[in-house]
């Protein structure tokens, strides 16, 4: 009888209604129609090189949170072949059309048993104090710093920012962002783009190595039967992506 519940769990219906109602909205068909008409620009209507400039508006326009493709050493490589100005411009409004899709996706999930668990969590209750404060630059200092804030943007969802102010912040933020990524595609020669990419995305790569240990440590000290806090907001944070990959 113990097991009898589990095979009833209403979740699998409410993951198929996730999906469902994806399926249904009109921002991520607008996303799909939008992506087909660039890819089919550059196989059909624009010459060689600019073919593979619809491809590179293509893959920064999904590079999410949901898609993550890198897109510094995509934007590092493109600005040595096209006007640095026009990658920057089409490079950060594509990126701002992917931030969209985060915001589409995200607040789908703002029922769900992960997202309450993760709004009664301490640290997040911190961070809404703090963001509702400034909420603008929070977003924009987010879209443009190196490291993973992708929390800062989960955060401005879930907590009903409009999307209007949340584009345009996505976009002052990125547009810098990118605008010196094409300045160091100039300068750098092409066989150090990798390297420079590397370089670019040590912050976040020494975080997650950080972030990976103090985790294990957490999990030591919990094996241990001692107390553990302050981390039932990084818990709900990893169920929620769970909940989106089943």
């Amino acid at each position: 009888m113990t097991n009898h519940p589990k095979t009833i769990n209403p979740t699998p219906h409410k993951v198929r209604g996730f999906w469902a109602s994806l399926v249904r909205d009109r921002y991520l068909w607008f996303m799909v129609c939008w992506v087909a008409l660039v890819v089919m620009l550059g196989v059909f209507v624009f010459a060689k090189p600019w073919n593979y400039f619809c491809g590179f508006i293509a893959a920064v326009s999904v590079a999410s949170t949901v898609l993550p493709i890198p897109t510094n050493p995509i934007v590092l490589t493109v600005a040595k072949f096209f006007p640095p100005i026009l990658v920057a411009l089409f490079a950060t409004c594509g990126m701002v059309l992917a931030n969209l899709m985060d915001y589409q996706v995200f607040s789908k999930l703002t029922r769900t048993r992960a997202i309450k668990r993760l709004r009664k969590a301490r640290i997040y209750k911190s961070w809404v104090k703090l963001f509702t404060k400034i909420p603008f630059l929070a977003i924009s200092i987010a879209a443009f710093v190196p490291i993973p804030v992708d929390f800062i943007r989960l955060l401005a969802i879930l907590e009903g920012y409009p999307r209007l102010p949340f584009s345009i912040a996505s976009f002052l933020g990125r547009l810098p962002r990118n605008l010196l990524l094409v300045v160091a595609g100039l300068v750098i020669p092409l066989w150090a783009v990798i390297p420079a990419a590397l370089v670019l995305v040590a912050p976040a790569v020494t975080y997650a190595a950080f972030d990976t240990r103090r985790q294990k440590r957490r999990e030591e000290a919990h094996a241990r039967g001692e107390e553990v806090q302050m981390d039932e907001g990084q818990n709900a944070l990893a169920e929620v992506l769970e909940e989106m990959e089943e």
